[in-house]
């Protein structure tokens, strides 16, 4: 009985796995463009910068400035590479700004990662734009280095303080940054 339950456990994490592959290839597909499929296979471990290591490089095509995508959204950018690694910096990063659009208004503003695992921040909105909990932040665009029209995060909270000229706006990231392991790099 014991061989049999730990062997349907396996079975259900088999599943899961080919769910989540299922998930990458559909969000593949949905990519205009060539898509580079890669592996995490390092977290950085430095409290400052919120980077992670993945098993494509120069020899692949991967290059600074790349954008990198799991099935759900933006997980960051390419800011270093090696013949066979290179380094991806997660949209959490403090020094990594994101140029985006709110989808309900058109609203253009510049996301940036606050240093804490999964939270955005929108710092430079006035007290009197149009944004409302839930609502979804994608690329712009503008800048060049985002594609445009990528999920990057949702709207969690806002804070209006009248002693202050802007909102203090929290973005929870759509991507799975928590628990990526594959993701697609955008040729």
């Amino acid at each position: 009985h014991l061989i049999l339950k730990s062997r349907i456990q396996q079975l259900d994490a088999l599943q899961y796995e080919n769910d989540r592959l299922r998930e990458i290839v559909t969000a593949a597909e949905r990519i205009p463009d060539e898509a580079l499929f890669g592996r995490i296979v390092e977290v950085g471990l430095d409290l400052y910068e919120h980077t992670v290591l993945v098993n494509r490089g120069t020899a692949d095509g991967v290059y600074v400035g790349q954008t990198v995508l799991d099935p759900n959204g933006v997980i960051g950018q390419i800011v270093r590479t090696g013949l066979l690694q290179s380094s991806v910096m997660l949209v959490t990063d403090q020094s990594l700004g994101i140029p985006v659009q709110l989808v309900r208004t058109g609203l253009r503003t510049i996301l940036y990662g606050s240093g804490q695992d999964d939270l955005l921040t929108a710092p430079f909105l006035e007290r009197t734009v149009d944004v409302l909990k839930g609502d979804i932040f994608v690329t712009s665009g503008l800048a060049g280095r985002y594609p445009a029209g990528y999920p990057v995060g949702r709207v969690i909270n806002i804070s209006r303080d009248s002693n202050t000229a802007f909102l203090n706006v929290m973005v929870k990231p759509v991507a799975a940054l928590k628990s990526i392991r594959e993701e697609i790099g955008r040729a």
